[in-house]
């Protein structure tokens, strides 16, 4: 009779190649004697982005002294998630208050990717700070962060508007 596994490996998702797991230490019951386990670990080439997963199969064979073998095969799926991101709470220009510093939010949803910023808008002025969380501007418009992360596939992006509140003083 053919050897048979004492714990078998879980299919599994991850939100990164880094966290692939290791082959499991497989264990295995047979009445011929010893058991060799070998493992042999196969990709799809998926990037991991959206539709594309990156699939890992990886395969644990069984063989004992009398040449049976079992296989059982472990699927993990890494599937890139991209950062969250919030652009902040709208803001306004006053008589008053000739510049708004924004305040942009991004985490990680891969456990701890590197992400870079950048903030962009084509109808205000960014004074300082384009490429980080907390820019200052200096003129109504929409303002956009854009966030990419070096674990993550896709940029994604968060709107806020700045507006002029000026109220012309009124004449008595």
């Amino acid at each position: 009779t053919p050897p048979v596994f004492d714990l078998e490996p879980n299919d599994t998702t991850v939100t990164c190649v880094d966290q692939v797991p290791p082959a499991s230490v497989i264990t295995a019951n047979d009445n011929c004697g010893p058991v060799d386990v070998t493992v042999a670990d196969t990709n799809n080439g998926g990037s991991g982005c959206g539709d594309d997963p990156y699939i890992v199969t990886r395969t644990y064979t069984l063989t004992d002294m009398c040449g049976n073998e079992t296989e059982l095969v472990q699927t993990i799926t890494v599937i890139n998630q991209p950062p969250t991101v919030d652009a902040g709470v709208a803001q306004d220009l006053t008589c008053d208050v000739l510049t708004v510093q924004l305040s942009g939010s991004a985490v990680s949803n891969n456990d701890g990717g590197n992400i870079t910023y950048q903030w962009t808008t084509l109808d205000g002025v960014i004074d300082s700070g384009a490429n980080t969380l907390t820019p200052v501007v200096s003129a109504p418009g929409t303002y956009t962060l854009t966030a990419v992360e070096d674990t993550s596939c896709e940029p994604v992006s968060d709107s806020v508007v700045v507006v002029q509140n000026i109220v012309k003083p009124t004449i008595h």
